[in-house]
């Protein structure tokens, strides 16, 4: 069984599943525009509108395989550049940590430490 389709007035079929794989890749786009511009807010506002692309995406079946396999590349492509960027800001970052000083942070457990400077003079005679 198939879910079923609408007509629009210009004869396309929609199908919606097509419709949810397209959502999801649109919000990959915005994601990446994101990570792109390193806005931790808009990162932020985004994940509502992840979760609700997926769970549209997980609710349905496919009807129009040509279709939704098109909509699926273009999510494909989405979800690599976010990839991109994000492994790209991981790697800025872990430059970034080991250049500058050490203060406070979180170790691997997640735990919050506080970790001091310390300065070691050599001197030799």
């Amino acid at each position: 069984m198939t879910t079923p389709q609408a007509s629009s007035p210009s004869g396309v079929s929609h199908d919606a599943a097509v419709d949810a794989t397209r959502q999801l890749a649109l919000v990959l786009g915005r994601i990446g525009d994101a990570l792109a511009a390193v806005d931790a807010s808009a990162l932020l506002a985004l994940d509502g509108e992840l979760n609700g692309a997926l769970a549209a995406l997980c609710a349905t079946k496919i009807g129009d395989r040509e279709a939704a396999r098109a909509a699926a590349k273009q999510g494909l492509a989405a979800l690599q550049r976010c990839q991109r960027l994000g492994a790209s800001l991981t790697g800025v970052s872990r430059a970034l940590r080991q250049a500058g000083p050490r203060t406070d942070g979180y170790d691997r457990a997640g735990s919050f430490t506080e970790r001091t400077v310390r300065a070691s003079v050599l001197v030799r005679a």
